[in-house]
């Protein structure tokens, strides 16, 4: 990464970190953490705006980029995949569910696509799932079952796990990034949707970034 794309990483980091400690007067726990979520994902969809795409707000406005094969990136979007948790009364370990993440990338025009795979159509679609903290919380947990989901999920081969913040230590980074990968995982989903019989999803590609990670993939690709 060059130096005028690094410091424009470091100006988002301390953009988040300045909205952390002004501005939130009376603001506490969950409050806390949903303010400086949304002002971490408006500066994601601003970054890969400032390459092009197009906003959109719903599914609606998404279809009309979709027939003009405009890229773009579709916010809060939702999408089915996989609950873990027991179904009670029904005796089934697993069942299918809708979850929506806060964003969708849609691509035509890829300069390459990896580490990410095109759809039949020579289309890139990733899924987004923002995760940003700076106060310590029992998120680990919420966290995983957001991956679980997003490995899970049909609709789309690919999804980013982005997270940063200072709460997040360099064990829980580790562990989210080896739940991205974990063949354990992989062999669970398998299991839930052969249980309830439908196919899994197949060649799924789920990667855990961080914002400098985030800005260098998207500099590169678009």
């Amino acid at each position: 990464m060059n130096k005028v794309k690094e410091r424009k990483v470091n100006n988002v980091t301390k953009i988040l970190q300045a909205s952390q400690k002004t501005n939130h007067k009376g603001r506490r726990g969950k409050q806390l953490a949903g303010h400086n979520g949304q002002h971490y994902e408006a500066i994601i969809a601003y970054c890969v705006g400032n390459h092009g795409f197009e906003i959109a707000n719903n599914t609606k406005e998404a279809e009309v980029f979709a027939l003009k094969r405009q890229n773009h990136i579709t916010k809060n979007i939702a999408y089915q995949t996989m609950s873990n948790k027991l179904a009670g009364k029904h005796n089934v370990a697993y069942k299918t569910r809708k979850g929506r993440t806060e964003y969708l990338i849609t691509a035509y025009d890829v300069k390459k696509p990896l580490p990410f795979r095109l759809d039949v159509n020579g289309v890139l679609k990733v899924r987004v799932e923002c995760k940003w903290q700076m106060v310590n919380g029992t998120t680990k947990e919420k966290n995983m079952q957001a991956i679980f989901n997003l490995r899970a999920g049909k609709e789309e081969l690919n999804a980013i796990f982005l997270v940063d913040g200072e709460a997040f230590t360099d064990e829980d980074i580790g562990w989210y990034e080896y739940c991205c990968r974990s063949k354990g995982l992989g062999e669970m989903i398998n299991e839930a949707y052969h249980e309830i019989g439908q196919n899994p999803p197949q060649g799924k590609v789920v990667k855990k970034m961080n914002t400098n990670d985030f800005m260098d993939w998207i500099n590169k690709t678009f």
